[in-house]
């Protein structure tokens, strides 16, 4: 007789562990609180809009997750850099470029640092000093998770322009956090794996569709030709033993008996689902965790708009109190912190448009 799964969680990782379950011939039932699969990456219409949610970009090195979207069915419906290639545009209106060669790592942005315009000679020369010194951080080190990354950039000649200019430029995108705040555990994780290892590693590759089709609609079709039994709209409120068996209890429908549960749920609402003793941390693991919410804001524009041109009617405008981002070329990645709302702010133009900073191309 095949195991009895239940995953509860219908996200990225639930998705993948039952898919894995499945593979494996197990018996699957996947619970999803919310009416539709995908979780945090997901998209939602305003008017003609089409916004998505969640992961936007990824790189070449999250193998596991291109995985996920071959076993899905939609490699097709992505793009990927052949050589990673990033325009940087300054607030005073410097412009540079992230451009990777063909050399091996850490070689093959070498010649992008000599010429970063953004940082004078002598901070790009303190940032090759820096690179080469990250690859030697040994991640998995406790004592490294509990360093700051940028108490550590500080200790090896990083000033607070190199920092800006470049480390949180990267740091932000990946870690959701600036140097300061992040763990230099995760950094140099981020940084060795993305940057300073393999050579390709950082190519940047994003949706060619929305994220809903991308991720939840393949999903949908996909857990259902491997035999997954898919329930929507059904919010797990306990999870709990008798006798051999796991009993989920859910809104919307009777309970369920299973073997194992899979919880690939945000780490609160694990902890408080899973079985007294289920889980080998003390109570409150998940709270000490913390986390780092991302807020993101969509800025419609009426026109293109590009380093070059920065016309009255093509600058993005916050809504609650009208001000503008820095100019030119305020796009995709580029972080600004409106006044009025104080959190950080984002806008969202196309990969192929000719939006200047940090828009992959």
């Amino acid at each position: 007789m095949s195991t009895h799964v239940a995953v509860v969680g219908g996200g990225l990782a639930g998705i993948t562990a039952a898919l894995r379950c499945a593979d494996d011939g197990d018996r699957v039932t996947l619970l999803e609180a919310r009416p539709r699969l995908g979780g945090l990456t997901h998209s939602f219409s305003r008017g003609e809009l089409q916004i998505d949610n969640g992961q936007h970009v990824f790189l070449r090195c999250c193998t596991a997750y291109l995985q996920l979207l071959h076993r899905l069915g939609v490699s097709g419906k992505v793009m990927l850099q052949p050589r990673l290639d990033v325009a940087v545009c300054s607030p005073d209106g410097t412009t540079a470029r992230l451009r990777r060669n063909r050399l091996p790592a850490p070689l093959h942005l070498a010649g992008s640092l000599a010429r970063y315009s953004v940082l004078s000679p002598a901070d790009r020369l303190r940032a090759v000093r820096g690179a080469l010194a990250l690859r030697h951080v040994d991640a998995d080190d406790r004592a490294t998770d509990a360093e700051s990354f940028g108490a550590w950039l500080r200790e090896h000649g990083q000033n607070a322009a190199i920092t800006a200019a470049l480390w949180d430029l990267i740091g932000v995108a990946t870690l959701n956090a600036r140097a300061p705040d992040a763990s230099l555990a995760l950094a140099a994780m981020v940084m060795q794996q993305g940057l300073l290892t393999d050579s390709a590693a950082g190519d940047i590759g994003w949706s060619l569709v929305p994220l809903q089709r991308l991720h939840g609609d393949a999903a949908l079709a996909c857990l259902g030709a491997a035999g997954v039994d898919v329930h929507t709209g059904a919010k797990v409120l306990d999870v709990h033993r008798e006798g051999e068996s796991l009993v989920i209890r859910r809104t919307g429908g009777a309970a369920l008996l299973a073997d194992q549960v899979v919880l690939a749920a945000p780490a609160p609402v694990a902890e408080s689902l899973a079985p007294a003793g289920s889980i080998a941390l003390p109570a409150g693991w998940a709270q000490r965790l913390g986390s780092s919410p991302i807020v993101k804001c969509t800025l419609s524009l009426t026109a293109t708009c590009s380093p070059s041109r920065s016309s009255p009617e093509c600058v993005p405008r916050c809504s609650g109190c009208s001000t503008a981002p820095p100019q030119p070329g305020f796009a995709k990645a580029s972080i600004w912190r409106c006044p009025c709302r104080r959190q950080m702010a984002s806008s969202s133009s196309p990969p192929n448009s000719s939006a200047g900073a940090s828009c992959p191309r």
